[in-house]
C-alpha cells in the first residue's frame, strides 16, 4: 500500500464505540524472563520476502554488522539482552537474502574523541576499565547502576555498536549509499552522557546525530525511537537543541512502566531553543499495534515531518514495541514496521539509517528487521488490516497534539478524529491524566532524573 493510500485510510478510521474501556494492567520491571506471559493472541508469521523482490531498487542500502558484538553476556542465562538478539536477526537476513542485496558495510570501533561527542570523559574512562576488572568486581559494580550488567568485554562491544552506527550514517551522509542498517549490541538510547543504564552504555543514536551535526554542518535531524522504552538518554542529550527533532512512541503507563520517569510523558517537549523538539506519544497501557503506531503517525509525525524537512533521518529501532515481546507486550506487526520505513523513506531525501535498540523476542526482532531492510532495497509493502485505534491511544495522541499544537503550525487542534470523542474518551478514562491547561510543575526541570 502507497504511504497516500495508508494515510487516506487512517482519516477514514472510526472511532468504535463498541471497543471495551479495559483497566490499564502494569508490569513489574523486575519480574523473571520466565514469568512474564505475553497476552497478545496473534502469532507473527514468518516473511518471505526475497520472493517480492523489486526490479526497480535504483537506491543502495548499507548494512553493517560484527559477529563480536555478541561476545558479551550476563551471567544469568536468561536474561533478554543477550547475543542471540544479533545473531538470530543477521541469519535472517541471510536466509531471506537480503544480506548481499546490500552494501556491506566494514565494521570498526568509535574513537575516543567520537565517543566524546556526547558522553563525558569520566563515562568513557569507566568503560574502558571494565576490561580488566574480574567477574566479582563486574557483579559488584552492576549493582550501582539501573538495569545493567557489566562484563570484560562490554567496552570492546560499546566502542563497536557505536562505531559502526557511525559508519552506516556516514556512508550514507558521504553519498556512498542511500539508506542503512546497524545490527548492533548493546543498544544505546537509554546511556546518559554520564553513565550506563537500561542495558546501554553509550548513545548510539545520539552519537550518529551529533557526528552529523559537528562534522557534515546538518541542521535538520529526525531521531523516531520507536522501542517500547521511553529514551531518555536521547530526549536529555538533545532537549534544548532543535537541530534535533527527537519523536518518540513509547509505553507510559501513568509512568508505572520503566524507566518510569516523569519525563516520558506527553507534556515533556523539550526546552529553551528545543521547546517542541522532543515530542512523546506516551501510551499509557499495552497491546497497542499497528493502527495506534500508524494513526500517531499520520496526526502528529507526518504533519511535522512536512514542516521541519529533516535532512537525515535516524530511527531507533527497538523491536520489543513488537508482537509477542516479552517486556513490550505490544502488537506491532512486521509489516506495520515496514510500513512506517517506507513513510520515512519519502523524507529527507530517503537518507534513513535503522539502528537496533531494544527487542527480546528472537523470532519478532528477526522478522521485523527482515521487512525494514527489504523496504528499505525497494521492495514492496502488504496491506495492513487496519482497525479503530484504542480509546486510550487516541487520548495519548490527542494529549500530544495539544501540547504541541502552538509549537508546529501544520498541527491541527480541531482534529476532527480526536475532538469527535474526546469528552467520551477522558470520562472513560478517569484514572488517566488527561490534557492540562496549565501546570506550574510541568515547567520545573529534573536534572536528576535517569541517573
Amino acid at each position: 500500500m502507497e504511504t497516500n493510500q495508508l494515510c487516506m485510510q487512517l482519516n477514514n478510521i472510526k472511532i468504535d464505540e463498541n471497543i471495551p474501556i479495559e483497566t490499564v494492567e502494569y508490569e513489574n520491571s523486575n519480574q523473571d524472563f520466565d514469568d512474564i506471559m505475553v497476552e497478545c493472541t496473534e502469532q507473527p508469521e514468518e516473511t518471505s520476502l526475497n520472493n517480492n523482490t523489486s526490479i526497480h531498487n535504483a537506491q543502495i542500502t548499507g548494512l553493517v554488522y560484527d559477529e563480536k558484538m555478541g561476545d558479551y553476556s550476563c551471567a544469568e542465562s536468561t536474561h533478554v539482552e543477550r547475543p542471540e538478539r544479533i545473531f538470530s536477526i543477521y541469519k535472517k537476513l541471510e536466509e531471506e537474502g537480503l544480506v548481499k542485496r546490500c552494501k556491506l558495510l566494514k565494521s570498526r570501533y568509535a574513537t575516543e574523541e567520537e565517543i566524546l561527542l556526547k558522553h563525558n570523559k569520566e563515562h568513557f574512562d569507566f568503560i574502558k576499565t571494565l576490561e580488566s576488572k574480574s567477574s566479582e568486581e563486574l557483579e559488584c559494580l552492576s549493582d550501582d547502576f539501573e538495569s545493567i550488567y557489566f562484563h570484560q568485554a562490554v567496552s570492546e562491544c560499546s566502542l563497536l555498536a557505536a562505531g559502526c552506527t557511525l559508519e552506516v550514517v556516514e556512508a550514507v551522509l558521504k553519498g556512498t549509499i542511500k539508506n542503512g542498517v546497524a545490527v548492533v549490541r548493546p543498544p544505546g538510547h537509554h546511556a546518559l552522557e554520564h553513565c550506563s543504564m537500561g542495558f546501554c552504555h553509550f548513545n548510539n543514536v545520539a552519537l550518529a546525530a551529533m557526528l552529523a551535526i559537528s562534522k557534515y554542518n546538518l541542521k535538520r535531524i529526525l531521531i523516531l525511537d520507536w522501542d517500547v522504552h521511553y529514551g531518555n538518554g536521547i530526549h536529555k542529550m538533545f532537549e534544548s537543541d532543535p537541530k534535533v527533532l527527537y519523536f518518540s512512541l513509547h509505553r507510559y503507563d501513568n509512568r508505572r512502566f520503566w524507566p518510569n520517569l516523569e519525563e516520558g510523558n506527553y507534556d515533556s517537549i523539550g526546552k529553551d531553543a528545543g521547546l517542541g523538539y522532543n515530542i512523546h506519544v506516551a501510551w499509557n497501557q499495552g497491546k497497542m499495534g499497528d493502527s495506534e503506531y500508524l494513526c500517531a503517525m499520520d496526526h502528529l509525525l507526518l504533519p511535522i515531518m512536512k514542516e521541519y524537512q529533516p535532512e537525515l533521518i535516524l530511527v531507533s529501532a527497538g523491536f520489543d514495541s513488537g508482537l509477542n515481546d516479552p517486556l513490550g507486550r505490544c502488537c506491532i506487526t512486521p509489516q506495520g514496521y515496514a510500513h512506517m520505513t517506507k513513510t520515512l523513506m519519502s523524507y529527507a531525501n530517503g537518507n534513513v539509517v535503522l539502528v537496533l535498540e531494544g527487542g527480546y523476542n528472537l523470532k519478532t526482532i528477526s522478522n521485523s528487521m527482515a521487512a525494514c531492510v527489504s523496504t528499505l532495497l525497494g521492495d514492496p509493502v502488504s496491506n495492513l488490516d487496519l482497525h479503530s485505534p484504542h480509546p486510550s491511544a487516541v487520548l495519548s495522541i490527542s494529549n500530544t497534539l495539544h501540547a504541541l499544537q502552538k509549537h508546529w503550525k501544520w498541527l491541527s487542534l480541531f482534529d476532527e478524529m480526536f475532538v469527535r470523542r474526546k469528552e467520551k474518551v477522558e470520562h472513560n478514562y478517569k484514572q488517566i491524566e488527561v490534557i492540562h491547561v496549565s501546570s506550574s510543575s510541568s515547567d520545573e526541570e529534573d536534572d536528576s532524573a535517569g541517573v
